[in-house]
Formats: C-alpha cells, structure tokens, sequence
C-alpha cells in the first residue's frame, strides 16, 4: 500500500471523501463488507480470522525490504475479487513486530477511479491499534474544498490502481491518477509505461512493463509560483513499478520511496496461485522460479 505526500496530508484532518463516481458501493454491497469482515460497528480482535481469498481467486504474495540494509520490513498477501458490479482488492501485511494491518479498496467495474477504501492496523493478540475509512461520496464535500475529479483515490493506492488508470497496458501508454489528501485538495500523478524489460524476482524471469509515477504538486497549489512548485516536486516521493507484461499483469517489484521521510523500499513478487491450490512457487530464499515468461 502506497500513500504520497505525508509531509502535506499531516497538516490536515483525515481526508474527506470527494465527488462522487457513478460506483456501486450499495447496501448490499456494504453487507457483503461487513459478512467478510472489512466492515463493522466497532473493531473486531477477531475480524482478520475471516478475510480470506475465494477459491480459484490469484493471490500475489510480496515481501518488502529496505533497499539500503536489505532487512525485511512487511510481506503482503493480495488479491482482486469481484463483487457484483465491483472489484474488491485486498491487501494484508504483516510486520516483523507481529503487527499486522487489512487493506480494501472497492473499483466500481464502469469507472477508472475508487468508491470505498478502508485500513485497520491490528496488534499481535488481533486488537485494533488503528484505523481509516474513505467513500467518494459529495455528502462529505466541505465548504472550500476543490472540485475533486469524479476518479479520486484516497491518499493511499494499491499497485493495481495505476493499471487502472491506463488501461491495457502497452509501451508508451499513460495515464493520470488523482488522489485526495486532505479535505480541501488533491494531487494527480501522470503514469506512463516506458517500455518492456526482463527482470528476475524470487517469483522468476518475466517480461515486465517498466511503469513510472510523476507527481504533479500544482494540481493541489495551482496559485503556487511555478519556480516554488519546482522545489517542492525535488522532494515529493515517487516510485517505479514492474508489472507482468502478460495478463493479469501482476505487479512483480517497486522500487522507491512511498511516503516522505521514509527508507526507500523495494518490494518484489515472492510467488502466485489461486486460492485454494498449490501454490507455483516457495516462500523465502529457498524459491525454485517459475519459467520466464
């Protein structure tokens, strides 16, 4: 999970939500969240017990180092699901202080950008330590904030969302991804693949589109002068992302800094399966790749 200007968003109270996207975050919907445990009243010392992949669904599974001292700071289960006219990705994590978080992003299927996210970070014995909720709703919308595109993201993505804003993949393709970060403003980012390469990663040899991210501050201060704006762009983080260039287009390493003040990180794919199965590859050094692709 991503998150870009910290140094800015901190300033502020938690995001507000943004326009609204013609989504489907309906009651059922909302139902479906809270039977699987993404949703509920109050924190559950025992909600993550029951979030788990349905059969014959791709779980990646990450681990993420600090590109420095190559120690390990989390690994990551992922999957994309969907949920009548939306797709469901999940993200847990899991820390070397045995805390572990859950992550949802909800994609309605029609449109580019999210309607849902929430976040909650959980202690070893399962109880919730924090937490963050997001819906792309105009209720929420407050009196002085911007007009937010009807595409918004939260401050934090998945991988997969800058996929989303590029549609199939192909050198030389491009996109832009908004993401509110606080309650009166919001940030684009432009992505574009720059072309195919072969990298290796415990997961195996792949072809790998090479997808860069350049944040744009004067999407949130547009009064800015452009010389301030440059400065400030110098320390905004940004990442490099490798996806699978054959469909589904897993995300196979990123390289780079996802929030300000932070290690830079490297996160590579340790191995794939559907749910349910036996899995193409063994966590941990001991991996025997999969065949280039």
């Amino acid at each position: 999970m991503g998150s870009l200007f910290v140094f800015i968003a901190a300033a502020f109270a938690p995001p507000a939500v943004a326009a609204t996207i013609a989504a489907h975050h309906s009651s059922r919907l909302e139902q479906t969240l809270k039977e699987r445990g993404f949703l509920a009243p109050a924190p559950s010392e025992r909600a993550v017990e029951g979030i788990s992949p349905p059969a014959s669904v791709e779980v990646d599974e990450q681990v993420q180092t600090d590109s420095k001292t190559g120690s390990e700071l989390s690994r990551i289960k992922s999957w994309t699901e969907a949920v009548g006219a939306n797709l469901l990705h999940v993200e847990l994590t899991s820390l070397p202080e045995r805390l572990h978080s859950v992550a949802f992003w909800v994609f309605p299927k029609g449109s580019s950008g999210c309607s849902m996210f929430g976040w909650t970070m959980y202690d070893p014995n399962g109880r919730a330590l924090k937490s963050s909720f997001w819906r792309n709703d105009p209720a929420m919308r407050i009196a002085g904030a911007v007009k937010f595109p009807s595409d918004i993201y939260p401050d934090s993505v998945p991988p997969a969302a800058f996929l989303r804003v590029i549609g199939t993949p192909r050198a030389g393709a491009s996109g832009e991804l908004n993401q509110q970060i606080s309650p009166y403003g919001y940030v684009g980012q432009t992505v574009t693949v720059e072309g195919i390469q072969q990298i290796t990663v415990p997961a195996g040899t792949f072809s790998a589109f090479k997808v860069s991210t350049v944040p744009d501050v004067s999407t949130l201060m547009p009064s800015w002068p452009g010389f301030v704006l440059g400065v400030i762009n110098r320390f905004v983080p940004t990442s490099t992302y490798y996806f699978d260039s054959h469909a589904p287009y897993r995300m196979l390493r990123q390289e780079g800094t996802l929030a300000a003040g932070g290690p830079e990180v490297t996160t590579e794919l340790l191995r794939f399966y559907m749910a349910g199965a036996q899995a193409n590859n063994t966590v941990g050094t001991q991996a025997v790749p999969v065949p280039a692709r």
